[in-house]
């Protein structure tokens, strides 16, 4: 009666009950997934991003002068541009991001490369994010 009804509701595969424990099931058919709120990941990592804005980027010396943006990768599902300004207050090169995979957001892809490989004689970067929706952040700036 319980997996009959759950089905039923949901349209999905529910937990199965063995005694005295129960285990989950993640079934679908086709493509859609109607757990995934995208509109709420969206929202929800832009919040984020705009809460977390001094963690965008951060520097790293390590057989050279590096800088990550796995922040930014991370919550990539929110961001449709990202744009970098090397000793430069206007950001002019966009930065490559992996495709948002809505079932597991936050992952950075084995093949991604989250950062830069810098001159070591740089100073700061800055940073400005075109989200989603189209609106633009406020370029921050990144001292070594």
């Amino acid at each position: 009666m319980f997996l009959h009804k759950c089905r039923r509701l949901f349209r999905i595969a529910c937990p199965i009950r063995t005694g005295a424990v129960s285990l989950p099931t993640i079934a679908y058919s086709g493509s859609h997934e109607p757990w995934i709120d995208r509109a709420a990941l969206i929202r929800d990592q832009r919040k984020i991003l705009d809460m977390a804005g001094t963690s965008w980027l951060s520097f790293r010396e390590f057989n050279g002068l590096l800088v990550y943006y796995t922040h930014l990768m991370s919550y990539r599902c929110a961001i449709r541009e990202v744009r970098v300004g090397i000793d430069s207050a206007v950001p002019e090169k966009m930065l490559k991001m992996p495709p948002c995979d809505p079932r597991d957001p936050s992952d950075i892809p084995h093949d991604s490369q989250p950062y830069l490989k810098l001159a070591p004689s740089t100073q700061f970067v800055s940073v400005e994010l075109t989200y989603r929706d189209g609106s633009v952040s406020e370029i921050k700036s990144f001292r070594r």
